[in-house]
């Protein structure tokens, strides 16, 4: 795969084009950042698992369960992001993320032992929270761990585990949860007496303190080459940083573009995310197995398709477009998939429409692992948690509102037979649309911010 940033691209100075390649120590590091991912997912699936008899356990409602894992988790995993952020990149992302894997392993163990629905309420609050600077600690970790030749191989490797996160969560909690009554003889005799689902949550908690151990034990190899020169100097580290505020209005241009985009493709995708299960039941008769297998699937091969082609891609396109490289293949990308939104409406089966899904999520997946190269290239390293985190922020809420807008869209073409399908299509064609024109905007001017942060040292941890 190559291994190809924006970063590159730029005027270097002549001691550091032959940046020397990454240590064994860093792809060490990639690996129980990955190990970390995925553990964050099996502690999240968990609760889906267990729902059931958690539900006749406690005495739940389906409304309080909804509760549970929209306003329990996702709200407050929101509101958590920004100021985790922002202690990350002022006291080091390794700490952190270290802090992180405690509070959400031990708030997924509280789930187990809460005895009603205002406790697994708190506990779910603390996992959300635990979670909520996982993505935008990591991404800003990653170039303090690999040089700009090698960091789209690593962004590429970790952003195709996180998209798979959530189905190999659910494929590794299963079969536990599946197993926990015939491994009880074999748990300490403390947990025999506790029921499956409170098992369920205890077990999936076990291995944060090792995985935090390993977190903290990490070595950032790539530390800030002028540091040295300012204490020497006398000057305080960090002594001419701007503010997030001084940087977005700075580069107001590149923010707009690129935030907006992440909105309005999150928008457009949600759409088809949320809805296409519902279509498939509604319009084609599928069941709920064959709705789990076919996206599921759909998801599954996309991804792997666009990790395998976003290499090949970027370097095909980069003696065209060099800075901008990154920007015109998620442009290219949506390009592909925006017309695809309207062949979902002369699908006639389930396993056509998730065909045609999955023909989507290649391009856009190949977006998606350059777009958070892009993200790390257009800001200095000790704001990088704090931008892929509004980036994060902001999609959240567009994703939010998408289901909504499709759900009028559909009650106002009732009682049209494909009602939901077109609705759910014009709803991702605006998204993708507006999302690829707002990018191509602003392209000259993520160009020049690149350039402004192409030499910034990387801070220490």
């Amino acid at each position: 795969m190559s291994q190809l940033t924006s970063a590159t691209l730029a005027p270097e100075p002549a001691a550091s084009r032959e940046e020397p390649k990454a240590p064994v120590s860093a792809w060490y590091a990639l690996g129980v950042l990955i190990v970390a991912t995925l553990l964050s997912f099996v502690d999240r699936e968990i609760l889906s698992l267990v729902a059931e008899p958690m539900r006749r356990a406690l005495h739940l409602n389906d409304t309080q369960l909804g509760v549970l894992q929209g306003l329990g988790m996702v709200f407050f995993a929101g509101l958590a992001a920004l100021p985790i952020a922002w202690v990350a990149d002022r006291y080091g992302r390794r700490t952190v993320l270290t802090v992180s894997v405690l509070i959400w392993s031990a708030a997924t163990a509280a789930c187990g032992l809460a005895r009603d629905f205002d406790e697994l309420f708190a506990a779910l609050v603390f996992l959300g929270i635990g979670q909520a600077g996982l993505s935008p600690v990591v991404f800003g970790l990653i170039p303090q761990l690999f040089p700009a030749r090698q960091r789209v191989l690593a962004n590429a490797i970790y952003s195709m585990v996180a998209t798979l996160g959530a189905a190999l969560g659910l494929i590794a909690g299963g079969p536990m949860v599946s197993g926990i009554d015939a491994a009880r003889p074999l748990l300490p005799d403390a947990l025999h007496g506790m029921e499956a689902w409170r098992l369920g949550f205890v077990l999936v908690a076990l291995p944060g303190p090792v995985i935090a151990l390993l977190v903290a034990l990490m070595r950032l190899s790539r530390q800030a080459p002028d540091e040295a020169v300012q204490a020497e100097e006398g000057a305080a580290p960090g002594a001419q940083q701007i503010s997030i505020f001084e940087w977005s209005r700075d580069h107001w241009r590149t923010v707009a573009g690129l935030f907006g985009s992440i909105g309005l493709v999150s928008f457009g995708f949600n759409a088809i995310g949320a809805w296409s299960p519902i279509v498939a039941a509604r319009n084609f008769g599928a069941t709920p197995a064959e709705v789990g297998q076919g996206l599921g699937l759909t998801m599954a091969v996309g991804t792997i398709l666009g990790g395998v082609l976003v290499s090949p891609v970027a370097r095909w396109l980069t003696p065209r477009y060099h800075l901008a490289t990154p920007l015109r293949v998620i442009e290219f990308g949506l390009l592909i998939a925006l017309p695809l939104c309207l062949v979902l409406t002369w699908t006639t089966s389930s396993a056509q429409m998730f065909t045609v899904i999955c023909l989507q999520v290649a391009p856009v997946t190949i977006g998606t692992m350059l777009f958070n190269t892009a993200m790390q290239d257009i800001c200095p390293d000790y704001l990088r948690s704090r931008v892929l985190a509004v980036g994060l922020v902001v999609g959240l809420v567009f994703s939010t509102a998408s289901p909504i807008a499709v759900g009028l869209i559909s009650d106002a073409f009732n009682p049209a037979p494909k009602a939901l399908m077109w609705a759910m299509a014009i709803v991702a064609a605006v998204g993708l649309g507006t999302g690829t024109a707002l990018m191509r905007w602003s392209e000259d001017a993520f160009v020049r911010t690149v350039r402004t942060f192409a030499n910034h040292p990387a801070v220490g941890d």
